[in-house]
């Protein structure tokens, strides 16, 4: 089955620290789909920092979902470690749809209240 909007278990294979075109930080996160029955694929989030106290807590939060033990976000070892939920999300960008990896969760769903 083709990856469509959705929640899918994913694991991170590499990430790197980088900036939007407006110039605040963000960081790049490659991921591999592995939920099962799911064609191959993989998809790319961006966690952008900056825009606000809140949304930086939660790309770090995202983070450590993934393994992240670091403090220092030029080096993203141990992304790599955990399985998470990413929801992906139809995005239009010019008039076309494209998938887009909206939110790192903690396996098993959502976010830490």
């Amino acid at each position: 089955m083709p990856l469509t909007p959705g929640r899918y278990t994913a694991r991170a294979l590499h990430g790197t620290l980088c900036e939007t075109k407006t110039g605040k930080e963000q960081v790049a996160i490659a991921f591999e789909i592995t939920t099962p029955d799911i064609e191959p694929a993989t998809i790319t989030w961006f966690g952008i920092f900056g825009v606000s106290e809140k949304m930086t807590r939660r790309v770090l939060e995202s983070l450590r979902y993934c393994g992240w033990k670091g403090n220092d976000l030029s080096d993203l070892r141990g992304i790599d470690e955990n399985e998470v939920e990413l929801d992906i999300q139809n995005e239009t960008f010019n008039d076309k749809v494209y998938l887009r990896a909206k939110w790192v969760n903690r396996l098993g769903g959502g976010p830490m209240v």
